[in-house]
């Protein structure tokens, strides 16, 4: 789900306490933590939520729930967790992921 259909499908997205947070988390935290997990420097583009709003919305603006991701990390683990919750598998997306959000499975492709 791209992020201007999240904006329209979610009005979370375009609030002022969202907009005021994540402009702030961007400059305390500016490198995205999966590619740092893989030794590689790149700029935070989105604060992404490691547990999504739509399986819990009282953590939308926990600091702690809250990662730097690029672009590229944020796709892809974007399109992971939105399928499996269209699939109605949320626990074992959440459960099989690290605090950062990357997968502890070994043999998951990330940490190839």
């Amino acid at each position: 789900m791209s992020n201007k259909l999240k904006k329209k499908t979610n009005p979370f997205y375009s609030t002022s306490a969202w907009s005021r947070l994540s402009k702030q988390y961007k400059i305390n935290n500016p490198l995205c933590v999966m590619c740092l997990d893989r030794e590689i420097v790149r700029a935070v583009k989105y604060v992404d939520h490691k547990i999504p709003i739509l399986v819990d919305y009282s953590l939308r603006l926990d600091v702690n729930n809250l990662q730097s991701l690029c672009a590229k990390c944020h796709a892809k683990k974007t399109k992971a967790v939105d399928v499996q919750l269209l699939q109605g598998k949320e626990a074992r997306a959440l459960s099989s992921s690290s605090s950062n959000g990357l997968p502890t499975d070994v043999n998951h492709h990330w940490n190839k």
